[in-house]
């Protein structure tokens, strides 16, 4: 039993408040006030929230790596990726001129060259000392369509097209 300390009642060991003067027994600072459970679920249940959704985030990406292309779903039409492949190869030929003039032949090397084809262009260079042949096709578009060079005394690439005239690059369906 203990004492209120403001009237002198008799009161139980735990009484935080008397219940005959209506005063607190104990400072209120010292009287752990119960959080509001509504608030704390409120938090737990946005954290799921989250997790869920960062779960099927992950879960929906594709395996692999991506590239810009793909992640904006931007696929070049038909024309810009015939005159991207043109002046990739418009840009191998003047670099097989410039070696064979520094050399003597020409390279079936791109990189000997220096030459770096455009983002999802791929190149395929056929050379011997006295002539070469290219292809160039994108990884967006059939294979059906491309474009093709050759110079010096190299036949013309077959497929996708065939050049009429050396160091001229050939495309499928180019409209200009």
């Amino acid at each position: 039993m203990k004492l209120c300390p403001h009237c002198s009642a008799s009161l139980e060991e735990d009484t935080v408040k008397c219940k005959r003067c209506g005063k607190w027994t104990v400072p209120i600072r010292d009287i752990a006030v119960p959080r509001s459970r509504k608030r704390t679920n409120w938090k737990r249940l946005s954290v799921l929230g989250i997790l869920v959704i960062a779960a099927a985030a992950v879960w929906a990406m594709p395996e692999g790596p991506l590239g810009t292309r793909e992640i904006l779903d931007l696929r070049p039409d038909r024309q810009t990726v015939l005159n991207t492949m043109r002046r990739d190869l418009i840009s191998l030929t003047n670099l097989q001129e410039q070696f064979m003039g520094l050399n003597g032949n020409y390279s079936a090397s791109p990189s000997a060259l220096g030459f770096v084809a455009s983002d999802g262009v791929t190149v395929s260079l056929i050379a011997t000392p006295t002539g070469w042949s290219a292809t160039a096709r994108h990884e967006d578009h059939p294979s059906a369509i491309g474009c093709a060079v050759y110079g010096g005394s190299a036949r013309p690439p077959q497929s996708p097209v065939i050049p009429s005239e050396p160091r001229v690059p050939a495309c499928t369906g180019a409209t200009g």
